[in-house]
């Protein structure tokens, strides 16, 4: 409904700009403030290495979170339960390999960026199929 597309709207755009604004607060902090978390300088530099993950990830978090609220709200329990399914074979499993081989901090941030970046993909794309999201050509209510 118009209503609901309405609120979609401002949901979705009010999540890029907070994403936005807790991204670089974070990131800044990180890299800016280190001593507030640590005193060791392996510690530091190791956060400062995955400073950019960390934003990129913080990017699309909120945004996400609004996208699945919305999905509730439009009550795609069933979808949602399938996505989750889904995303924790996939994301423990990508975490599983990431320990397993020793891949390091930096392949863990970069995993937990893309559970981030395919959940919004996933929800974003839900959003539009049920005419929840507005999306150029396409008319508005379920399909």
């Amino acid at each position: 409904s118009p209503p609901a597309q309405v609120l979609a709207r401002r949901l979705l755009r009010l999540g890029l700009i907070l994403g936005g604004v807790v991204s670089l607060s974070a990131a800044a902090f990180v890299t800016r403030c280190p001593g507030l978390f640590t005193s060791d300088p392996a510690v530091v530099k190791q956060m400062a290495a995955v400073a950019p993950l960390l934003a990129l990830g913080l990017v699309a978090h909120p945004t996400t979170m609004s996208a699945e609220g919305l999905l509730l709200g439009a009550r795609q329990l069933t979808y949602l339960a399938r996505a989750y399914a889904v995303n924790i074979v996939l994301f423990l499993s990508a975490l599983y390999a990431v320990a397993t081989r020793g891949m390091g901090l930096r392949a863990v941030w970069v995993s937990l960026c893309a559970f981030q970046f395919v959940r919004l993909v996933q929800f974003s794309v839900r959003g539009v199929q049920i005419g929840l999201f507005p999306w150029p050509g396409r008319q508005p209510g379920p399909q």
